[in-house]
């Protein structure tokens, strides 16, 4: 167990059983990396940087599989559990909210 905190514990996953447990998820990525590729009309090589934000992107098959699909691009780190918050209070500090909205179809 690996303590979070007073009172609270976390059972610790071997790395193997954890690798299990996102397989389906890092299909889904993979998918989505190839789609966007597609839809942009770009080849992967045409990929010059990959920047690393979120928790997420610090585990190693998510890494590996951003190698595999995307081999001629750079990759850059950020602040990995801040950077995102950070960016979405950008649009808020600057007095408008991005929903997304307007790239949707």
């Amino acid at each position: 167990m690996r303590a979070l905190g007073p009172g609270r514990d976390a059972p610790l996953i071997p790395p193997r059983r954890f690798e299990r447990l996102i397989a389906a998820l890092l299909g889904e990525v993979d998918a989505l990396i190839g789609t966007v590729l597609r839809d942009a009309g770009l080849a992967p090589d045409a990929i010059g940087e990959v920047v690393y934000t979120g928790g997420s992107s610090a585990i190693p098959s998510v890494r590996a599989l951003v190698r595999r699909l995307l081999p001629a691009a750079a990759t850059r780190d950020t602040a990995a559990f801040t950077s995102v918050a950070a960016g979405l209070a950008m649009p808020g500090a600057a007095g408008t909210v991005a929903t997304g909205a307007e790239n949707r179809r």
